[in-house]
C-alpha cells in the first residue's frame, strides 16, 4: 500500500485549475505521517520524505495542481474544488501491487509555482482497513 499510496499522493490528481500551475521542473515531496490497520496504529517507522524531480510540460501544467502529475491509467477524479488559491479533491486509484482500490481525499493551497497540503488514503486489503495520512509539498524550481 505504501508504494501505491505514494503514487496516489504524488499524483495528487486534483482538479482543473482556473489559473494553471507553471510548466517546468518541479520538486515534489510526500511524507507519510500516520498509518493505521483496522484503527490500530502501525508501530513501524515511515521512510523519510525525499524530494523527487518531475519535468512538467505546458499541456500537463494547464491541467492544474495535482492533476498535472496524475496517471490517468491508475486514477480517476471523483470530485474536486478550486477557489482563491485553495484546492480539495477526492481521487480513486487502482493499486499497482494488487486489485485493491485506494480512495484519497486531499486539500491544500496553491500558486502557479507551488502547492502544499495533506491527504488521507483508505484501502481495504481483504477485510483489513488500511488508512494513511500524508503531507505533501511541490515547488517549481526552473525549466526542464
Amino acid at each position: 500500500m505504501i508504494k501505491t499510496a505514494l503514487i496516489c499522493i504524488a499524483s495528487l490528481a486534483a482538479m482543473p485549475a482556473s489559473t494553471p500551475i507553471a510548466a517546468g521542473r518541479w520538486l515534489v515531496t510526500n511524507q507519510i505521517v500516520e498509518a493505521t490497520f483496522d484503527g490500530k496504529p502501525d508501530p513501524g517507522s515511515f521512510p523519510k520524505a525525499k524530494p523527487h524531480a518531475i519535468c512538467l510540460a505546458g499541456p500537463k501544467a494547464a491541467r492544474g495542481p495535482g492533476l498535472a502529475f496524475s496517471d490517468p491509467s491508475l486514477c480517476t477524479t471523483v470530485s474536486s474544488a478550486l477557489a482563491d488559491g485553495a484546492f480539495a479533491y477526492e481521487l480513486r486509484c487502482r493499486a499497482t501491487e494488487s486489485d485493491d482500490t485506494i480512495l484519497t481525499k486531499a486539500s491544500g493551497r496553491y500558486t502557479a509555482d507551488s502547492y502544499t497540503g495533506a491527504s488521507t488514503s483508505v484501502q481495504y486489503r481483504g477485510a483489513t482497513r488500511i488508512e494513511m495520512r500524508s503531507s505533501f509539498t511541490a515547488r517549481r524550481v526552473g525549466t526542464c
